[in-house]
C-alpha cells in the first residue's frame, strides 16, 4: 500500500517535471531535482529515534523544500510546524556530528602529541644509557636506539601534520644527538 502510493507520487512528480521541461521552464525551478529512490526514503530518525546507524545520515533534498499544502483540510500552519520540527531535529543531529568530529580531532591530536612525547622520553633515556655505557658496544647500541626514537618521533609528527594539517610541536630541531 505505502509502496504503491510512493510509486504513484513519484510518477506524478516525474510527469510534472517532464511537462516543465517540455514548456522549457524547468530552469526556473532549480530546486526541483531528478527524483531517485534514495530521495524518497523514510527519515528513520523521525519515526525511530534510536535506530542504529542514523547519526551520520542527512536529509535528502526533497525534505528541505518548503511546499505549501494543497490540501484544504490540512492547515498550512501544521505543515510549517512539522517542517520546523523536522529541521530542528536534523540541525541537532548535524550539530552533534560536528561536536563528535571536533572531539575526535582533539583526541587524535592529543594521542599524537603523547606519542611524540613518548618518543622524546625514550630518546633521552637511551641517550643517558649511551653516556653511561659500560663498554663501547653498549654505548653504540644505546646511541642507535636513541637515534631510532628520535627519528620515529620526528617522522610521526611530520606525517601527522602532512595528513591532517594539524601541527604537533616538533622537538626534532631542539635535540642534538651525541655521537
Amino acid at each position: 500500500m505505502i509502496e504503491s502510493a510512493r510509486w504513484l507520487h513519484c510518477n506524478q512528480y516525474d510527469l510534472a517535471q517532464q511537462a516543465l521541461m517540455n514548456l522549457k521552464v524547468l530552469d526556473k525551478y532549480s530546486k526541483l531535482e531528478e527524483l531517485t529512490n534514495q530521495d524518497t526514503r523514510a527519515v528513520i530518525s523521525i519515526w525511530n529515534t534510536n535506530a542504529q546507524g542514523q547519526r551520520d545520515s542527512q536529509l535528502t533534498w526533497i525534505w528541505k523544500i518548503h511546499v505549501p499544502s494543497s490540501n484544504p483540510n490540512v492547515a498550512d500552519k501544521y505543515v510549517q510546524d512539522y517542517e520546523l520540527w523536522l529541521y530542528r531535529v536534523n540541525w541537532i543531529c548535524a550539530r552533534s556530528q560536528v561536536d563528535r568530529w571536533t572531539k575526535e580531532v582533539t583526541m587524535l591530536w592529543s594521542e599524537m602529541d603523547w606519542f611524540v612525547c613518548f618518543c622524546r622520553h625514550r630518546h633521552v633515556r637511551a641517550t643517558g644509557w649511551a653516556v653511561d655505557g659500560v663498554t663501547p658496544g653498549h654505548s653504540v647500541y644505546a646511541y642507535r636506539q636513541a637515534n631510532m626514537w628520535y627519528h620515529l618521533g620526528c617522522y610521526t609528527a611530520r606525517e601527522f601534520e602532512k595528513k591532517s594539517g594539524v601541527a604537533i610541536v616538533v622537538y626534532c630541531s631542539l635535540l642534538v644527538l651525541h655521537h
